[in-house]
């Protein structure tokens, strides 16, 4: 076995697209991370496509997948998205367009969960830290987590025609702190005074209750639709229920992340949109319910 430098072999073909990673040409490192993930996905189940679309309906563009064959059910389902940057990247547009994909194929090809990854040159994100400056060149010996990402991704791949219920599964505790927060273009008129109103015992089960987004994330993790817009927001998603008012303002009910009913105007809600992703937002809360 040729000796290595974190997850780069020292000769051969990854080694040289590992030197050519870094600059400012998006397609060098985007064939780096392409050629190692094939090394990596090299079973008989796994495949690597490049610039493929998400979802069969849409003409965005993926710049890597990796897709995995279902001996059982003779299917092909999408493991894992990739968006790579060139060393000086945008690691938000890198974000917003690998999660947005993710969107994309929850909706039309009924997936339940999904893996996303981003690259940066050729580094990935650091295990246990989520911003630019924690981003880990493949050399280092921090990267060989990425080999441990990848053996979980194939002991527990998605799984197809998701169930509704599944959009409140929880996500693994594995120590990646919350996406940051975006700018999220709030009104500066929100009421303040909007108190909560607890309108009794929430239930135990509490099945309409928030999903926080705060659960755990890996470098590579399954997301749902509603965790990924809570965490490219940094809020929390409610259901809402809104009661209509002839002669004074519409108000909207929601629980909040203690089970406390609390209640706000339905004008206090923004209309807000990432991308594909249409929601309204009030203060800390969202909700992707219309209103």
């Amino acid at each position: 076995m040729d000796a290595m430098e974190g997850i780069v072999p020292t000769t051969g073909v990854l080694s040289k697209l590992y030197d050519e990673a870094y600059g400012n040409e998006e397609y060098k490192a985007s064939a780096f991370w392409q050629v190692f993930l094939q090394a990596n996905f090299h079973e008989d189940l796994y495949f690597v496509v490049c610039e493929s679309a998400p979802a069969s309906n849409s003409r965005r563009r993926v710049d890597t997948i990796i897709r995995r064959y279902d001996p059982d059910h003779h299917t092909l389902n999408s493991l894992l998205f990739i968006d790579s940057k060139h060393s000086h990247g945008s690691r938000l547009e890198a974000d917003e367009q690998v999660l947005g994909a993710a969107r994309l194929a929850f909706e039309s090809d009924l997936l339940a969960s999904i893996y996303v990854m981003t690259t940066i040159g050729d580094g990935i994100p650091r295990r246990g830290s989520y911003n630019a400056d924690n981003y880990v060149d493949a050399k280092s010996h921090l990267a060989v987590d990425l080999w441990t990402a990848i053996s979980y991704m194939k002991a527990c791949p998605p799984l197809g025609e998701a169930p509704v219920l599944l959009s409140n599964a929880p996500l693994p505790n594995s120590g990646i702190e919350q996406y940051g927060a975006y700018d999220d273009g709030e009104a500066a008129d929100i009421d303040d005074q909007t108190n909560p109103t607890d309108l009794g015992e929430p239930s135990t089960e509490n099945p309409g209750g928030p999903s926080t987004g705060q659960e755990g994330l890996d470098n590579s993790t399954i997301l749902t639709p509603r965790q990924i817009m809570s965490r490219m927001l940094n809020k929390i998603f409610v259901h809402i229920r809104l009661e209509r008012h002839t002669f004074g303002h519409d108000v909207v009910l929601f629980r909040d992340e203690k089970g406390v009913t609390r209640s706000s105007f339905l004008r206090d809600w923004h209309k807000r949109k990432i991308n594909e992703f249409e929601m309204h937002v009030h203060k800390k809360y969202f909700t992707t319910e219309l209103l």
